[in-house]
C-alpha cells in the first residue's frame, strides 16, 4: 500500500501476506498514516488493484477499499493489476504485454501501449497458454509481470524475434504505481461505484459449482415444475 499526495509518493509499504490479509491491512494503514503525520480523515480518495489475482486476496483488498471509500464518503478508483505491471515500461514506447500466473499451466495477460494518443490498453485481460500468447504477440514488444516467475523459461523459447522478457523478482508491481494511475483518472473525473464494483476474475473460482452442473440443476428443476 502507499500514501500519495497529488500522485506524489509520501510513504509506501510492501510485505508478504499468506493468509492474514484481514488482520494485517488495518494496522498497516494506521502505521503509514502515522508515518506522514496524518489521520484517516485526511484521506481524500482510495485506489485499489482490481485483479486478476488470487480469489481471497482480491476479495479482502476490494472489500477493505470499499469500506474506506463508503465510510469516509470519498472517491474510489480501481485499476487492473496487469496495468500496474505494464505502466512502469510506458516510456519505452513499445507494446507492453503484462502477464500473471492463472494456474493450470496458463497465463493471465493484457497488452498496453504509450503513443501519441496517450497510455492505452490494446488487448483486454484474458487467459491463454504460453503458446497461445506467443502466437498473438507482435514484436517488437516487452513482456513483463509476476507471471514470468513461473512461465518465463517457457516463454523465452516461444517468443518471436524482437520480443524481450523484462525479468524482475516479485513483487513486480508497486502501490505507488497504482496511486499514480488512479490520480490520473481522478483528474479526468473518473471514479468507480463502490457498491457495484467487483473483482476482476478471468475464470470462475475453483470452489464454485461448475457451469455445466448449474445448467443440469436448472434443467432438472424445470422438468419437475
Amino acid at each position: 500500500m502507499a500514501l500519495t499526495q497529488s500522485g506524489e509518493l509520501g510513504a509506501e509499504l510492501a510485505w508478504r501476506s499468506n493468509q492474514n490479509h484481514t488482520r494485517e491491512l488495518g494496522p498497516a494503514v494506521q502505521m503509514l498514516l502515522r508515518q506522514v503525520g496524518a489521520t484517516a480523515r485526511d484521506i481524500s480518495a482510495v485506489s485499489v488493484a482490481l485483479g486478476p489475482g488470487g480469489f481471497s486476496a482480491l476479495r479482502v483488498g476490494l472489500s477493505f477499499a470499499k469500506g474506506i471509500a463508503e465510510g469516509l464518503r470519498i472517491p474510489l478508483v480501481a485499476v487492473g493489476t496487469l496495468e500496474l505491471e505494464a505502466f512502469p515500461l510506458a516510456s519505452t514506447g513499445l507494446p507492453v504485454y503484462a502477464v500473471g500466473d492463472a494456474g493450470r499451466g496458463q497465463l493471465a495477460w493484457a497488452a498496453f501501449l504509450q503513443d501519441e494518443t496517450g497510455w492505452r490498453v490494446t488487448a483486454e485481460e484474458r487467459i491463454a497458454t504460453p503458446q497461445e500468447l506467443s502466437e498473438q504477440l507482435r514484436a517488437p514488444a516487452l513482456v513483463c509481470g509476476e507471471g514470468l516467475v513461473s512461465h518465463g523459461a517457457v516463454l523465452r523459447g516461444l517468443l518471436p524475434h524482437g520480443a524481450h522478457l523484462v525479468l524482475a523478482p516479485p513483487p513486480t508491481r508497486r502501490a505507488a504505481t497504482l496511486a499514480r494511475l488512479a490520480w490520473r483518472r481522478l483528474e479526468l473525473g473518473r471514479r468507480d461505484d463502490a457498491a457495484a464494483l467487483q473483482p476482476l476474475y478471468l475464470r470462475r473460482p475453483s470452489i464454485t459449482v461448475p457451469r455445466d452442473q448449474i445448467n443440469k440443476t436448472d434443467q432438472s428443476a424445470q422438468s419437475r415444475a
